[in-house]
Parts: structure tokens; sequence; C-alpha cells
């Protein structure tokens, strides 16, 4: 039987969607025995085949992202990678035309400054994942978060993900950045295989 979504209450729900679905089918068997060391190990075997192309192919797109992150970033030695601050740069995209990223003073990749404590009457919104929550080949307008805000002036987004990241760098972002940031909302985009790179070294 496949697992079931479960929603976390309190802090908010962690909703499995569309795109993760097909590639939880293993028994909880196989799952718990799985050797942690290597999780790629065996991976076709447990998932099935249109799952598994569809995996592969939005990995790879991730992994470009990470190249272009790689462009803009430093490394961190305890996040491992950060973007640098007040860089901006144009790149192409893969199906032509060029985005631009653009990153503040803070090492926040934002068009504008954000100062700690939000300012009177917003209700401020934190972001966090990978290169889907970071909006890669788009500019930073065009992202869902500065889209929110756009339309939303009484609420402010700002945008943490780094492409290429797992849900343990993104821990360690929280911990070591973001957290310092007052806020009402904190929202996570985790991603399938965010789970294969907490596991890579």
């Amino acid at each position: 039987m496949d697992p079931q979504p479960q929603e976390q209450n309190g802090t908010g729900a962690f909703l499995e969607n569309e795109a993760m679905r097909p590639a939880v089918r293993a028994p909880q068997s196989e799952i718990d025995n799985a050797p942690l060391t290597s999780p790629a190990q065996g991976r076709a075997d447990r998932v099935p085949d249109d799952a598994n192309l569809d995996g592969e192919k939005q990995i790879a797109e991730n992994e470009a992202g990470s190249r272009v992150v790689r462009m803009v970033s430093r490394h961190h030695p305890r996040i491992g990678t950060e973007f640098e601050p007040g860089v901006r740069v144009t790149r192409p995209r893969p199906d032509g035309g060029t985005f631009v990223v653009q990153v503040n003073s803070a090492g926040i990749r934002s068009n504008r400054e954000y100062t700690l404590q939000k300012p009177p009457g917003v209700y401020r919104i934190l972001v966090f994942g990978d290169s889907q929550a970071a909006g890669c080949y788009q500019c930073n307008e065009h992202r869902f978060s500065d889209l929110i805000e756009e339309r939303n002036r009484d609420i402010e987004v700002i945008n943490f993900s780094i492409p290429g990241s797992g849900t343990d760098q993104q821990l360690l972002l929280f911990e070591e950045v973001i957290g310092k940031y007052e806020h009402d909302l904190l929202i996570v985009f985790p991603y399938l295989n965010n789970i294969y790179r907490n596991f890579s070294s």
C-alpha cells in the first residue's frame, strides 16, 4: 500500500506533492533496512521506471541550477554554500533568453535589503528550500516569493533558498542565519532529491 501524506500540526504542514508520490513505492521493511551510506544504491529496484526517469530528469535540472549558484556563491564552513553578498550576474536560460541573479548585502538573493526586525504592520514569511523554491532560471522579481510581495503590500517574503542544497543544509541555514529574522510564518519546500543530498558527502 502506498504511504499516505502526513500533516504536521502546529508548525505547518509538510504535504506530499504530486511530483513526490511515484517515488515512494517501497514496502516499509525495505525502507527500514536500506543502507544509509549509499542512498542511491538499489533505487531503480524500488522505484517504477517512469518515476525513476522523472526523478533523474529533475535531479539533472537541479544540478544545472547548482552550477548557476556556484557562479554567485562562496564557501561557508558550516552550511556549505551561501550566496556572495552584493553580486549581480546575467546568465543564459537553457531554452533561450537570460535571467538575472542579484544578491543583497546580507547574502540573500533579493533586489532589496531586509532588517532583522520586521517592519510595523507587516506579516513576514521566511522561505527556504532548493532550486525549486529559489526559482532557478528566473529573475528575482519573477519568483513566487516576490510575486506574493508584489500583490500583497502588507506581506514581506524573504526567500533564503539555495539551489543544490539538502534539508540538512537548510536546517543549518536556519540555525545560522534565518532564525535571526523576526517572522510570522516559516515555509520549507522539501523535494525528493533532498534526501539523497542529505546522505552525500
